[in-house]
């Protein structure tokens, strides 16, 4: 019995910026659009699980997305700023994840995981949240062919991602004189603040997956993971024992679920949002944090897969793996900024 699995970031729209509201990068009625090319790609892609994150306002959207594709569902606040039964500033802000199944499969939450960002912080109904945390979503479920399955969605903090570039770039500066060997440490330091928050999350990830994994017989870790599959992060899953569906399904494509080129209209509305890679300190003059800070924005841009399904079973499996571009077939509007991934999955006979 073949499983139909999606993980899709449906993408919030706002801006990051604002004490009472956040900003809205794209105007209300071509998001509410949006939310209808939504609903009409995923019920054509017919997914039996599914692993979504930036749904918001979360509770009226789970139960909007469980309602209109006949799923039962469970959610995880993970952005929020300061509610109380649900209401608060930002009042258009209450994102989180959501996992999606039949009703049949008996699916049951295990509750959220915060991986990062301060305590205390999204409780039901009441959140105190004055700066980003992220979660995972943890869930379970009865499958008549796999037995129990533990499923995880995870949304890991969206920042720059360091490469060996960025050495040439701070080193060179250094041997010409434009900066000092201690200056290029601290600007080295700001960079990596991504990678390093990343890699403790997703520490933080699997010592709460080996604390429940015994119990299961196939694991599936989804969602948005905000590296690409050279990273830190990925190695990480990798090592606990971990397959990247997309590789294991024998895919050649590369697979770019964040594409400035091939989603230019909603990548065009986001390049007003005001997350990714900031300056704690000054260092080094005012020219070189120029230089890198434009940098890091077409780094930003740059084409690159950031979104997985990774599985772990001792059992073998056939895959077949396609992007989900999530575009309407009437108005050619994509649905997010990201693609989804797409994942059939099956156990293979003995």
């Amino acid at each position: 019995m073949a499983v139909r699995l999606l993980t899709y970031n449906l993408w919030h729209g706002l801006d990051g910026q604002g004490l009472l509201f956040f900003g809205e990068l794209e105007p209300r009625k071509r998001k509410l659009a949006r939310a209808q090319v939504q609903i009409e790609c995923l019920r054509r892609w017919s997914a039996d699980l599914l692993f979504l994150q930036e749904v918001n306002p979360l509770f009226p959207a789970a139960y909007y997305y469980s309602s209109q594709l006949g799923k039962d569902h469970i959610s995880q606040m993970d952005l929020s700023g300061i509610k109380l039964l649900g209401f608060g500033p930002p009042f258009n802000l209450q994102s989180g994840q959501v996992i999606l199944a039949p009703k049949k499969w008996r699916l049951r939450s295990l509750g959220g995981e915060q991986l990062s960002g301060d305590r205390p912080a999204n409780q039901g109904l009441f959140s105190f949240q004055l700066r980003e945390s992220r979660y995972a979503l943890f869930g379970e479920m009865e499958h008549p062919s796999w037995g129990r399955v533990l499923l995880a969605n995870v949304h890991l903090h969206h920042g720059l991602e360091y490469d060996n570039s960025w050495n040439l770039i701070l080193n060179r500066a250094v041997q010409e004189g434009e900066l000092l060997e201690s200056e290029r440490r601290i600007l080295q330091r700001q960079l990596l603040k991504g990678d390093v928050r990343r890699e403790k999350e997703v520490n933080r990830l699997l010592l709460k997956i080996e604390s429940l994994s015994s119990k299961y017989d196939l694991v599936l870790v989804a969602g948005d993971f905000n590296s690409s599959p050279a990273s830190p992060v990925v190695r990480m899953m990798h090592s606990a024992g971990f397959q990247d569906s997309w590789l294991a399904s024998g895919q050649a494509l590369p697979g770019l679920t964040w594409s400035h080129q091939g989603n230019e209209e909603n990548h065009a509305f986001n390049d007003g949002f005001q997350g990714g890679f900031t300056w704690d300190e000054d260092a080094g003059p005012e020219s070189i944090r120029g230089r890198l800070l434009s940098l890091a924005h077409e780094a930003e841009r740059r084409p690159r897969r950031i979104d997985y399904l990774f599985y772990r079973t001792s059992h073998k499996v056939l895959l077949k793996t396609e992007l989900f571009t999530g575009q309407s077939e009437e108005s050619d509007l994509f649905g997010s900024d990201h693609f989804g991934l797409g994942v059939i999955m099956q156990k293979a006979a003995n």
